[in-house]
């Protein structure tokens, strides 16, 4: 089903920096547009054979939106300063989503269960806000505080559809909303001395109604006993995959310029949701505890060593750079009857039955088995080099 889509894009901005005294304004606006170049289904629940013929497919139409930007500045003491922005941003879905599948004539076997792609997608808007200031404590250390949110709105997400032939298949659509928001607190050494780096801090959150665009959580329902089933999607406001609380990062650089040098490069994160489920009980449903547990705590620090010199009359960098310098094992995919990688929750009659199936195959331990390399982080990993520049 090989076959060829050729949308086009065009953006035009235009953009201003004034200067009123001691006010600075960046004022600018956008204005996006997209152009499909494919067709869509006009009559989504017709029969499964004319879902694709020509009399039931329009053009999909151009696409606009105006995007306004403004910032804002000013000093608030000799070595402070104030800052504002305000902006919308313009974003079209993935091509995989709007043109995964071609339309053509399908009938009801190959239509059953697919999800069709729908070149008629608005785009993804977020509006932005920030608010913050930055002072400087001496002439070359300074700390900067700002708060920020997000607002997302025509998020991907899919539908369920029936045609009146009684085949059901998927649809991508603008369903999904969310937000972000948080302050972030950074302390920077600019300085020219032998120690430069900085520390900043950030308390985030992020909720909406779905993480995952090809994600469909259906609830049916009965309005009365040995009433008809009504089926209807479930948009819950939850904690987003990326939801991370809290975020501090570390980097300092000791050495001299162009002679040597040691960066030190560190992270200590909180988990990101998961969605637990329980070992013991078959009856609760999994949407009802959905990204409601937190993986463990994740952290690591990178150092990388640099040394100058000349060979052969080159300037060369002789450099040694160690990844995860503790070899430490970041939880970063986990059980979910327990919320960590290198454990799972089993009932003891369901345990003491795959012990004894391991004990007579001889080859592996129950330990050995719950282990999967591909739910922890990357091991330490030591590289030597040498840079020549000619």
């Amino acid at each position: 089903r090989d076959y060829t889509i050729e949308p086009t894009e065009a953006a035009f901005f235009i953009q201003d920096k004034i200067e009123l005294g001691e006010i600075i304004i960046n004022a600018g606006l956008r204005l996006d547009a997209f152009f499909p170049n494919e067709v869509y289904p006009i009559e989504l629940r017709t029969e499964a054979r004319n879902l694709g013929s020509s009399q039931n497919l329009k053009s999909a139409s151009t696409k606009f939106q105006l995007s306004p930007r403004l910032g804002l500045s000013f000093p608030i003491s000799d070595r402070g300063a104030f800052h504002a922005s305000y902006g919308h941003f313009f974003q079209m879905p993935a091509f995989q989503y709007m043109y995964n599948e071609p339309l053509y004539v399908l009938n009801k076997l190959q239509l059953e269960g697919r999800t069709l792609g729908n070149a008629d997608l608005e785009a993804e808007k977020t509006i932005a806000y920030e608010i913050g200031i930055q002072q400087g404590i001496t002439k070359s250390v300074s700390i900067d505080i700002t708060a920020y949110y997000k607002d997302f709105r025509n998020l991907l997400g899919i539908e369920r559809v029936s045609t009146i032939d009684a085949v059901g298949y998927n649809r991508f659509i603008n369903r999904d909303h969310g937000n972000t928001k948080g302050v972030s607190i950074g302390l920077l050494n600019q300085g020219d001395d032998l120690i430069t780096g900085g520390l900043n801090y950030t308390l985030s959150y992020a909720n909406g109604s779905s993480s995952d665009p090809q994600s469909l959580f259906l609830i049916q329902s009965a309005t009365q006993i040995g009433g008809e089933q009504e089926t209807y999607v479930e948009r819950k406001i939850l904690p987003l995959n990326w939801d991370q609380r809290h975020t501090l990062n570390l980097y300092v650089n000791i050495g001299r310029p162009n002679e040597w040098s040691i960066g030190l490069i560190s992270f200590l994160n909180s988990g990101t949701p998961y969605s637990p489920s329980f070992a013991e009980r078959f009856d609760i449903a999994e949407r009802e505890y959905r990204n409601l547990g937190r993986k463990p705590l994740r952290w690591s620090g990178d150092i990388q060593g640099k040394k100058h010199f000349k060979l052969f009359n080159y300037h060369s960098i002789l450099f040694i750079k160690t990844d995860n310098l503790l070899d430490h094992l970041n939880h970063e995919s986990v059980h979910s009857s327990t919320g960590k990688a290198d454990q799972i929750a089993r009932l003891p009659e369901n345990e003491l039955l795959d012990q004894e199936k391991l004990e007579q195959e001889g080859h592996f331990t129950m330990d050995e088995v719950d282990i999967r390399p591909g739910y922890f982080s990357a091991p330490r990993h030591i590289q030597f080099g040498l840079e020549i520049k000619f």
